[in-house]
């Protein structure tokens, strides 16, 4: 009751805050009644925060969204990211975000006049995040959730259902809260855009809102690249970017918000760009809202593995309402200044030889990277407007449009740094540009030694490579003078190493589909790739069984050891296992185990059927075999070792003999393995045994039945692994060109606050 009543009370608060602040355009009196409307608006949403946080650390499972993403088993860290690992939390973390940025935006809104808009503008986001909140509340009693069930009022379970075996990893306990910062600080060039359009300022908005967008800008990179790593050493797939529609929504804000800062930087010193810069900072926002859509709507529920189920008719209503009134506040804005605007930016005219002109080409061909994107990432919704069955884009999709653009941006990011801003005689610096030009092409030359022999390959390697020299040559050349301005450099290489280590690492990598049985040994790109042992891990804790392949991989006498790991889990009823890689990091490549799956064969003889399905016997074809159904009488007959004694019907015919006998297993609940006990087919000298019960896709589960003559002891069944080895070279430049990029930007930031105090003093 109480964690409803704060979010009531934030939402009366958010209304209220909008409403005084509004009221403060024309009466100065009402301000002090606006801040201190958002000061409850602060104290309420971080007091909704800290009590749903202090009931998941005392294991408060009266609560559904608590029971539903946490347990006793947790450690604290992971108790921690429960948090925000479900819908309603991560609405809430999203809202403590933007109340947080909001305590430091009010007092720098205030300084530069901005206020009232501002921070009436930014209160009515929270308005919507807390109408959420009221719909998909994280403070739902869990006999209201279940309360078609009859569960009675004032029930607490003794345990809750857990949290997802993906997200236990350090990676989510830090990738969501970037990621939502970055959604939080994403508002703020919106509504210093809307209120620069009211107040008729617009050029001045820019200057106060520059660093909040390449903050906004840095954080929201961070978080999307966090997300890659947590792919790349969790889900097991292989890499680090799918493609997925979900995925593709949060890159999308950030594309454009990275074009929104050349824009803003080229109308800073040019005075150009307005009317662009007012779309660009609408569309980076009213994107945010998108993705937030695309993600809890459910539109991509089953196209999607990271999108949220059904959010109710309110909540997607909601969505939809919150998108079109941001939308409409921008562009009627914006409509109304357009005359003014036209008057003030009309005579500019960007030289070829200029900086801006490159700077300006250069956030056109982020747009058409970010409108490709765009067109995958709907796809599905598309399709199915238009009649046909739901469908995605083939990831080369992808690849194949946004190469040429890929090449695109390098080229003109590097070339733009020889230029100067209106004018630049190239003439000038065509020694400079025909060296780093001519080293770029050796260096390519070598990398077309070494196997990158495709042509659009090869340009776009050439692209990288060029980028990186151009912006060395830069840093060296500026080491004295002017090292507050390396951002640029250094987010220009971060890029250039990210796209090279994608190309290489992606196209140039090598992969070979292995299957072991325990003890058994292959070579495999020149390494001797063992199966040597299975490890269990993490005994202590009752809602798991996690298992680490033990593999070697071994090269001249240097051994290496990867341990990729099976993981069975409540949390899906140990239906199927998670499966995470095992990776060896060097400097140039990593070695990387996907595990595919693993089972127990008999090398006996085996028949699998179903029920009425009929075989001959394997070693005396004379002899048939037929199921008829199972035998439950001993099923709940359980032994220490999670095993139910499960017995299944058989009929056996001959030419002249036919009768029915049940065969029994000690079957294990978990992994459906089990040990027979054999029988002897009468008048022959063949035993059989029922050893396996294997799911079928169209539901129910077949038996597998083994056969051996009388006499042979019964052989252990081989323990097989199957997986994917692969050898990535040079994925370590993706890593580094993603710490780049982030790094690149938060210098910019102290750049511009060094350059805004020598501009005030």
């Amino acid at each position: 009751m109480i964690g409803k009543l704060s979010i009531y009370v934030s939402l009366i608060f958010s209304l209220l805050s909008i409403l005084f602040y509004f009221l403060a355009l024309k009466n100065k009196k009402n301000i002090k009644i606006a801040e201190y409307s958002y000061w409850g608006l602060f104290a309420t949403i971080v007091f909704a925060s800290a009590f749903l946080l202090s009931n998941i650390l005392s294991y408060n499972f009266q609560y559904y969204y608590i029971w539903s993403y946490s347990s006793r088993e947790l450690p604290l860290g992971l108790l921690i990211t429960s948090f925000y690992s479900g819908q309603e939390g991560s609405i809430l973390l999203w809202a403590l975000m933007m109340v947080l940025i909001g305590f430091f935006l009010q007092p720098y809104a205030k300084k530069h006049g901005y206020q009232e808009l501002v921070m009436g503008l930014y209160s009515l986001i929270l308005v919507f995040l807390t109408l959420m909140l009221i719909s998909k509340s994280p403070f739902q009693y869990i006999w209201e959730a279940f309360a078609d069930s009859g569960t009675p009022v004032g029930f607490t379970p003794p345990n809750g259902r857990g949290l997802n075996p993906i997200l236990q990893n350090y990676w989510n306990a830090i990738h969501p809260p970037i990621v939502f910062a970055g959604y939080a600080m994403m508002s703020v060039p919106f509504v210093f855009a809307v209120a620069g359009l009211i107040k008729r300022e617009y050029h001045n908005w820019i200057d106060i809102s520059l660093p909040w967008t390449l903050a906004a800008t840095g954080i929201l990179g961070l978080g999307i690249m966090l997300g890659g790593f947590w792919a790349y050493e969790v889900l097991g797939w292989g890499g680090f970017w799918g493609w997925d529609p979900v995925e593709n929504a949060s890159l999308l804000p950030w594309l454009v918000a990275v074009a929104l800062v050349h824009t803003m930087l080229v109308q800073k010193r040019t005075k150009g760009l307005v009317r662009t810069n007012f779309v660009i900072a609408i569309i980076s926002f009213i994107l945010v809202l998108y993705a937030t859509f695309l993600t809890r709507s459910g539109v991509l529920g089953d196209v999607s593995v990271h999108s949220f189920g059904e959010p109710g008719k309110f909540i997607y209503s909601l969505l939809v309402a919150s998108l079109a009134v941001f939308f409409l506040i921008g562009i009627i804005s914006l409509i109304i200044r357009s005359k003014e605007i036209s008057s003030i930016s009309g005579a500019i005219d960007f030289k070829g030889s200029s900086r801006e002109f490159f700077l300006s080409l250069g956030s056109i061909i982020l747009f058409a990277i970010a409108i490709i994107v765009f067109i995958g990432t709907n796809w599905p919704l598309f399709t199915e407007i238009f009649g046909s069955q739901k469908s995605s884009v083939d990831i080369s999709f992808y690849d194949k449009w946004n190469l040429p653009f890929a090449i695109l941006l390098l080229l003109t990011s590097a070339f733009s740094l020889y230029l100067h801003w209106n004018s630049t005689d190239i003439k000038s610096k065509i020694n400079r540009i025909s060296i780093s030009l001519s080293i770029s092409i050796l260096l390519s030359l070598v990398a077309f030694w070494f196997g990158i022999n495709s042509a659009a390959y090869l340009l776009l390697a050439f692209a990288a490579i060029y980028t990186i020299i151009v912006n060395l040559e830069f840093i060296i050349r500026n080491w004295k003078s002017y090292k507050h301005g390396f951002g640029t450099y250094i987010s220009h290489m971060g890029v250039a190493f990210l796209l090279l280590g994608a190309l290489i690492s992606g196209a140039y990598s090598s992969t070979q589909h292995v299957t072991l049985a325990l003890g058994d040994k292959i070579n495999v790109f020149g390494y001797d790739i063992t199966f040597e042992k299975i490890n269990q891990i993490e005994k202590h804790f009752k809602d798991r069984e996690k298992y680490e392949f033990i593999v070697t991989a071994k090269k001249a006498e240097n051994t290496q050891t990867l341990k990729p790991i099976f993981y069975w889990s409540d949390f899906n009823d140990r239906m199927a296992p998670f499966l995470e890689p095992g990776i060896i990091e060097k400097p140039f490549y990593d070695i990387y185990i996907s595990p595919k799956s693993t089972e127990r064969k008999s090398n006996l003889p085996m028949v699998l059927l179903a029920r009425e399905e009929v075989s001959k016997v394997p070693l005396d074809t004379s002899w048939k075999i037929k199921m008829l159904g199972f035998d439950m009488n001993h099923a709940m007959e359980m032994s220490a070792d999670n095993r139910v004694r499960l017995g299944v019907v058989v009929e056996f015919s001959s030419t002249n003999q036919k009768y029915t006998d049940t065969l029994y297993s000690a079957i294990d609940i978990n992994s459906k393995e089990g040990v027979p006990e054999m029988k002897k087919i009468r008048g022959t000298n063949i035993m059989v045994g029922f050893t396996e019960l294997v799911a079928m896709m169209q539901g129910g589960s077949q038996a597998a039945f083994v056969f051996q003559h009388e006499g042979e002891s019964l052989p252990e069944p081989v323990q097989l692994f199957s997986f994917d080895f692969a050898i990535k070279p040079f994925i370590n430049f993706v890593w580094l060109g993603t710490i780049l990029i982030v790094i690149g930007f938060f210098w910019a930031i102290f750049r511009h606050k060094k350059e805004g105090k020598q501009v005030n003093s």
